[in-house]
């Protein structure tokens, strides 16, 4: 059964509203924040509505969850054991992918601009204490008394 197939079947149709739900989103980001897998926010719900799901059907809605996400800008990071699952024995965790730029963007100085003049700074006080390569194997060569 493909994704569309899946999506389309009794089960797709069943669970498709679990997906538009904003309160069920917010769950599967809170969760993955917290290093849990995201479709634990689905676990009760998918056994209450649908009962058992085989491995290919879980898959399909692991899939589900991918997208959803990577549409509000998170990606998969790790795979995990759910603790007391109905449905579901394992899935993926989430990080947000702007948080990973965010988080350099800040380390630099909060913006691109910003963070180059802080490199082109931290360049000009290095910049006499590098030296040249010439000026180095001469220390060298007068050091090990090659010259």
């Amino acid at each position: 059964m493909t994704y569309d197939e899946f999506k389309r079947s009794a089960k797709g149709v069943t669970l498709a509203p679990l997906f538009a739900d904003p309160a069920v989103v917010a769950a599967m980001e809170a969760l993955s924040r917290r290093g849990a897998p995201a479709v634990e926010a689905l676990d009760e719900a998918v056994a209450d509505q649908v009962g058992h799901l085989d491995d290919v059907e879980r898959q399909q809605v692991g899939r589900w969850v991918r997208d959803i996400l990577a549409q509000r800008g998170w990606r998969p990071v790790a795979k995990k054991r759910l603790s007391a699952g109905r449905s579901f024995v394992s899935g993926a965790v989430y990080a947000p992918v702007v948080r990973a730029r965010t988080a350099a963007a800040e380390t630099v100085g909060g913006s691109t601009a910003n963070g180059l003049a802080r490199a082109q700074a931290l360049l000009r006080e290095a910049a006499p204490q590098i030296g040249t390569v010439d000026a180095f194997l001469a220390d060298r060569r007068a050091l090990w008394g090659d010259e």
